[in-house]
């Protein structure tokens, strides 16, 4: 039997090939496949996301809805999977941006790295609303402003999510700001407040089943039209559409990260295998469970369900492991997006790039771009403040932009392999002769999915106009931005820059890329 190879040597070898793609290496590994595993689990929290989406899915469709959930899952499993080839070939912090850049060059991969950051700081902070209904729901005292818990629609319920995010970012960014082993710490506990809470639902909703898989099968009337519309299966579709993504977090602590051509893939699929059975299960065991499927509350949430079924005192536990999946979530998010921040800044396309690429020397994490990201994060809280119809049409706009920033990483990839270009290594994950046909079909749902989801729906966005076409002038607004930061900001000298490309390690064509050579 072979002896395990010391950390000592594995950190060393994977800095080197780390080296070898033009990269110096700051941050710290200390992360396994496991501890990547648990960061991408918490990010996608099937347990939060199903509890604040389900009822987009039971309005829309009824028990219908669980097949969106299978279809979308096998949507995104095609994206994963092309995801989990360019992690293997680049295994680099800023996953997203990184790929892009090797593939489809810099203008493009700057432009996806922007409109993907920029779109997880519109949509991260709608988890500080999450953490406003989930704790007064679990005790009214937490309603600050006002005498009572207010509407999602009075200013007073915004202002009080803003009081409860100070809270929250503060917890997020000292857990980025100190060392990776901390975050790994907070995402073994998400992963086991997620399981522990999904087991508590599916033990609640099996316990109380009183109809057959039949009724998935026949669905209900939910809407006032008689049969189920096309439509209200499209809209149904956002269910899973917001449950199941930032698997991507997996590959983007890459550079934190042990033998990450390895690791991140696997801990990536792993992520959204698991993320995506248990939605299935909770959406699939809801309308066996509830006791009359003509409730107008059930789409009110997960939340009402398990009330209803098991009493106040379950609902208040479950509601407590809900908080607990929302903090290691947004810690998660916090992660993902500085890092993102932190490798394009390093590549000098941002103003303060300089600052924004440093790491701390002890905790040997990017600080300023962690410290940005709650700053900004704050700030969209204090816009939802001010004019929360505004906001909420946004935050649907930036669920698009994140599946615009998956599709154009497809499309890229699609595009090197119709060229010829595309090459994988010995020994690292492949998609063999299957790779051309999964990549097509990772593009195509990216296509149905954005259009989807950026189509200008009333009964989703809102009735006026700004609200119903946030999914269309949101996205120009960004990219525009965008291009005029590019062009400001100019080309710094990397060579300050710590941990960029040095003259000796210049990044490279496309052709060296696709030749770098695998970690021994």
């Amino acid at each position: 039997m072979k002896a395990p190879i010391p950390s000592v040597v594995l950190a060393a070898r994977d800095d080197e090939d780390l080296q070898s793609l033009g990269y110096t290496s700051q941050l710290k590994r200390k992360l396994g496949q496991s501890a990547t595993f648990a960061a991408g689990f918490a990010l996608i929290s099937v347990l939060v996301g199903t509890s604040v989406t389900y009822g987009i899915g039971w309005s829309s469709a009824g028990p219908a809805a669980v097949w969106l959930v299978l279809v979308v899952f096998l949507g995104q499993l095609m994206t994963t999977l092309v995801f989990a080839e360019l992690a293997a070939k680049y295994p680099i912090s800023g996953s997203i941006y990184q790929w892009a850049k090797r593939i489809g060059g810099e203008f493009l991969g700057w432009m996806t790295g922007w409109v993907y950051t920029v779109a997880w700081l519109i949509v991260a902070p709608t988890i500080a609303l999450g953490l406003q209904a989930t704790l007064t729901a679990f005790s009214p005292r937490f309603q600050l402003f006002g005498s009572d818990v207010v509407a999602a629609t009075d200013p007073l319920y915004a202002a009080n999510a803003a009081l409860l995010s100070l809270f929250l970012f503060a917890v997020t960014t000292a857990v980025n700001v100190m060392k990776v082993s901390v975050l790994r710490l907070l995402s073994y506990i998400g992963v086991f407040a997620e399981l522990a809470g999904v087991a508590l639902l599916l033990v609640v909703l099996m316990s109380h089943v009183r109809r057959g898989p039949s009724v998935l099968a026949h669905g209900i009337d939910v809407t006032a039209g008689g049969t189920q519309a096309v439509g209200g299966l499209l809209i149904a579709a956002f269910l899973p559409l917001y449950v199941l993504f930032g698997m991507d977090e997996a590959t983007s602590l890459a550079e934190e990260t042990r033998d990450p051509r390895r690791n991140g893939p696997r801990a990536m699929l792993k992520a959204l295998g698991v993320a995506g059975g248990l939605c299935f299960l909770i959406v699939a065991l809801v309308p066996m469970a509830i006791p009359d499927l003509t409730d107008p509350h059930i789409g009110d949430g997960l939340s009402y369900v398990v009330n209803l079924l098991a009493g106040p005192v379950v609902g208040k536990v479950f509601s407590l492991v809900v908080l607990i999946c929302i903090v290691c979530a947004a810690t998660a998010a916090h992660a993902l997006v500085a890092r993102m921040i932190f490798s394009q800044a390093r590549d000098g396309r941002y103003w303060a790039a300089t600052k924004l690429s440093r790491v701390s020397h002890s905790g040997h994490t990017p600080i300023w771009a962690t410290l940005l990201v709650a700053v900004l994060w704050f700030t969209a809280l204090l816009i939802n403040i001010a004019v929360p119809r505004v906001f909420s049409a946004i935050i649907g706009a930036g669920t698009f932009l994140i599946y615009l920033g998956y599709l154009t990483v497809s499309a890229l990839a699609l595009r090197s392999r119709l060229r010829g270009d595309w090459s994988t290594q010995p020994g690292h994950f492949s998609l063999g002769r299957w790779g051309l046909y999964i990549n097509a079909a990772a593009v195509l749902f990216g296509v149905l999915a954005c259009v989807n989801m950026m189509w200008p729906r009333a009964a989703f966005y809102g009735s006026e106009w700004w609200q119903r076409y946030a999914g269309m002038y949101v996205p120009v607004v960004v990219i525009g931005v965008g291009l005029v930061h590019y062009l400001a900001a100019g080309k710094r000298n990397r060579d300050v820059i710590p941990g960029s490309p040095t003259a000796s390690s210049q990044p490279i064509g496309p052709a060296q890329w696709a030749a770098t050579p695998p970690a021994s």
